[in-house]
């Protein structure tokens, strides 16, 4: 673990000292552009699948849950080799429901054959099936949004007994373990309580805030133009305000303060952003983007991962920097402070692999 750690501070290092500090910020005029710095490949999510078997009434997965996962188990596994090969050291699975891919497995032994760090995020349904593998994961992240009634209204009847189980199961078995909960307008009212509810499971958490401006939800099947803003799942800035106010001293809360001050409104728009030089994301269909803002814009083009070799693929992506002066979706501002190199969000990474050790 300490050896892997200082090989990924180094990374850093070099990113930043090879970096166009330039284009590291954002500017419009630097959309589709080829990036001039150094690219670093550091992380790479994977939304594994399309299919899940929840319906939660903030996503809108259900949209996609007839597509075909074109990313085919063998070059899937040809993709990390040719990852681990170019430096990347962590690999995100996500969905959908990554664990309803039946080659998860193979894919979870691929990246821990080659020690890269590895995170999982699930709906806990299929926990306690795949327990030998995830022992595997660096962090497995379960999605919990409230309360018994808040969070079974959101994610859908009996989701709140199967995390508690997914939690025992995992701690039985020492895996490292994590809840993330998703502010919306649906558990706003009790969202105060999340530090007691994480402190009676003995588990780290991590917390965003729902926009419904990206085409998810009801915005999934509108047009950009036609998308609804502030819906009845959004949450404004003033009540994140108060909200997070209510949860920021919570002991166990991995979430770090400047990403809490981004919920509230502030910093924004982002000043860096690493996507598509550290970092990237791949969708079930093999196309690789710089962030889920350019995957669901229809005029950015991806690079096709099943048909090109990574490095190569990696070293196409252009620039996405046409949605940042009002992007909202706080996923992609956690991992650009950390590459960053902001202090307390190295700390923080540090804590989610280790918490429970």
């Amino acid at each position: 673990m300490f050896a892997r750690n200082i090989r990924f501070l180094y990374k850093l290092l070099r990113l930043n000292a090879l970096a166009d500090h330039s284009q590291l910020n954002v500017r419009l005029a630097d959309h589709g552009a080829d990036y001039r710095g150094k690219k670093v490949p550091l992380s790479i999510t994977f939304v594994t699948t399309w299919h899940c078997n929840l319906n939660c009434i903030h996503c809108g997965s259900e949209i996609n849950n007839k597509k075909e996962d074109k990313l085919k188990t063998a070059r899937f596994l040809e993709i990390i080799d040719e990852m681990a090969n170019a430096g990347v050291a962590k690999v995100g699975f996500t969905g959908g429901e990554p664990l309803m891919r039946k080659d998860m497995p193979q894919l979870i032994d691929r990246c821990a054959s080659h020690n890269l760090v590895t995170h999982l995020v699930s709906n806990s349904w299929l926990v306690p099936k795949h327990i030998k593998t995830l022992k595997k994961l660096s962090l497995l992240m379960l999605s919990l949004d409230g309360d018994r009634q808040a969070n079974d209204l959101i994610r859908g009847e009996g989701n709140w007994d199967k995390f508690v189980e997914a939690i025992k199961v995992c701690k039985d078995n020492g895996i490292n373990v994590a809840g993330l909960t998703n502010l919306n307008g649906a558990n706003a009212h009790m969202f105060s309580q999340m530090p007691a509810i994480f402190e009676d499971l003995d588990i780290p958490w991590y917390t965003q805030i729902f926009y419904d401006d990206y085409g998810v939800g009801d915005n999934a099947n509108l047009s950009k133009d036609k998308r609804i803003t502030g819906s009845n799942l959004g949450v404004s800035d003033d009540e994140a305000k108060e909200i997070v106010n209510q949860i920021r001293n919570s002991k166990n809360l991995l979430s770090t303060q400047r990403f809490l001050d981004f919920m509230e409104g502030q910093h924004r728009p982002i000043s860096k952003c690493y996507a598509g030089i550290s970092y990237a994301i791949v969708t079930p269909d093999g196309e690789m983007y710089p962030c889920n803002p350019a995957d669901f814009d229809n005029d950015f083009a991806a690079v096709n991962l099943i048909d090109t070799e990574f490095s190569e693929a990696f070293s196409q992506l252009k620039l996405y920097r046409t949605g940042c002066a009002t992007c909202t979706m706080g996923c992609h501002e956690e991992p650009n402070y950390l590459f960053s190199m902001r202090p307390s969000s190295l700390y923080n990474a540090y804590r989610a692999t280790t918490y429970n050790s």
